[in-house]
């Protein structure tokens, strides 16, 4: 769903109703929000993201986040620091 953000939105919310505390749902979410324009969204996702696992790290992301492409690899890093992550 990467660069669908509207559906990348909905989808992730739905997995959060389900699972509340579902990290990847979070991030993703979080990086969604802030590539729509929401940032205060983001950012309050991905706060929520962080109460779950503080400070999580590039390695994390490459683990969880599997991209075949490395381009989109970094453009979720990239929505991510939008969103507040300091990695």
């Amino acid at each position: 769903m990467l660069r669908r953000f509207d559906e990348s939105i909905a989808f992730s919310n739905r997995a959060l109703q389900e699972q509340p505390d579902n990290i990847r749902a979070l991030l993703r979410l979080a990086a969604a929000e802030a590539y729509n324009g929401d940032l205060d969204a983001a950012r309050a996702t991905y706060a929520r993201a962080e109460r779950l696992m503080p400070a999580p790290t590039r390695e994390f992301f490459a683990a969880s986040h599997p991209f075949a492409d490395s381009k989109d690899f970094d453009f979720l890093l990239e929505g991510l620091r939008l969103a507040g992550w300091q990695g």
